[in-house]
C-alpha cells in the first residue's frame, strides 16, 4: 500500500469512534481492531455498520430466537474485492452472557470463560464467508 492510502485507512479509525464505536485502532496494512456495543429495544434489529450497508446483523425472529451473523452477498451484488490482490484475514467474536442458549452456529471456535458462556469465534478469510449463530434466552 502506498503512504496516501495507508493515511486514509488510519483516518478511518477516528471516524469509527465518531460513529459510536467504543474503540477503533488502525493496526496497519488495512487491518483494524474495533469494538462496537449497541443497545436496541426488544424486537428491534441492529445492522453493522448501518442498515444500508449490512455486513453484520442481529435480527429477532418470530419464534423468539435471535439470528446473529454476517450478511450473505446477493447473487446480483458482485463483491468489490473479488479479482483484486486484497487479502481477507479477520476474526469475528461474539460473546454471550449467562442465560443465553446457542441453538445453532457455524463457528470454528467455542469460547468459554467465567464471564462469557457460549461465545463463538469465526476466522473470516473470504468475502463470501457467512458466519451465523442462532440464540435464545433461556426461560
Amino acid at each position: 500500500m502506498d503512504a496516501r492510502l495507508e493515511a486514509q485507512l488510519k483516518g478511518a479509525a477516528s471516524q469509527l469512534l465518531e460513529e459510536g464505536f467504543r474503540s477503533a485502532d488502525y493496526l496497519g496494512r488495512g487491518r483494524y481492531a474495533a469494538v462496537l456495543e449497541r443497545s436496541r429495544a426488544k424486537g428491534e434489529s441492529s445492522y453493522f455498520p448501518s442498515h444500508e450497508m449490512k455486513v453484520f446483523s442481529i435480527r429477532p425472529q418470530p419464534d423468539g430466537a435471535i439470528l446473529i451473523g454476517g450478511s450473505r452477498p446477493g447473487a446480483t451484488a458482485p463483491c468489490q474485492l473479488v479479482g483484486t490482490d486484497a487479502e481477507i484475514d479477520g476474526r469475528l467474536t461474539v460473546t454471550l452472557g449467562k442465560g443465553i442458549k446457542v441453538l445453532g452456529h457455524n463457528a470454528q471456535i467455542k469460547l468459554s470463560n467465567l464471564d462469557h458462556f457460549g461465545g463463538r469465534q469465526w476466522r473470516i478469510r473470504s468475502p463470501d464467508s457467512y458466519p451465523f449463530m442462532i440464540v435464545q434466552a433461556m426461560k
